[in-house]
């Protein structure tokens, strides 16, 4: 919950003291808070393969969604001072928010901020005092740690392996490891050709 966003300790306190709250402000790094009214919500729904919803987590933020569709939505939040001269800010939300969000809710919207895009990371409904989450998906923090930590194994196993190379600990291993082989394969060839002759 956000009931303690900018000092504000309850829901009621928070539509009390709404003049007082700033449009959109930084929340920490890389990140922004917005609180303002929605007024417009897009909906569109793609195929993406596995891969391209990989590279999408990876390289775009978006979470990574286990369904065949890819839900995204492209909501319009204004400041709830309303008027002509009011600001707007587009977010973008990957998942189910079906029947959850509505313009002319009151949000408090925690989001990535790029030059591009802002992906939603969290967002509560002041007028259904609630928090909205989508259905079951992977955050791209953790597609992203995943692979990170899949590039380091990997690194780590071949500089490795280049160590026991250079250093010549690898025919330790390599050599005897051949000898039992060739000496496996040199007992087939004997029982193949016993069991020939045998017949």
């Amino acid at each position: 919950m956000y009931g303690q966003v900018a000092g504000v300790s309850s829901p009621n306190a928070l539509n009390e003291n709404t003049t007082s709250l700033k449009f959109v402000e930084p929340y920490g790094f890389g990140t922004i808070k917005c609180h303002g009214r929605i007024t417009e919500i897009e909906h569109h729904e793609v195929f993406y393969s596995k891969l391209r919803k990989i590279i999408n987590s990876l390289f775009r933020g978006e979470p990574y969604q286990f369904g065949h569709q890819t839900a995204e939505y492209v909501v319009r939040v204004e400041e709830l001072t309303g008027g002509f001269t009011a600001q707007t800010i587009d977010f973008f939300l990957f998942g189910n928010y079906m029947g959850r969000l509505h313009p002319g809710d009151e949000v408090v919207i925690i989001a990535s901020a790029s030059a591009k895009r802002n992906v939603v990371k969290s967002i509560y409904n002041v007028v259904t005092d609630s928090d909205i989450k989508p259905g079951l998906q992977l955050s791209a923090a953790f597609i992203r740690f995943i692979y990170i930590c899949l590039a380091l194994l990997l690194i780590a196993v071949a500089t490795w392996g280049y160590q026991m190379v250079v250093s010549g600990q690898i025919y330790h291993y390599v050599l005897p490891a051949g000898l039992i082989g060739a000496g496996a394969l040199t007992v087939k060839r004997l029982k193949r050709k016993f069991f020939r002759k045998t017949r």
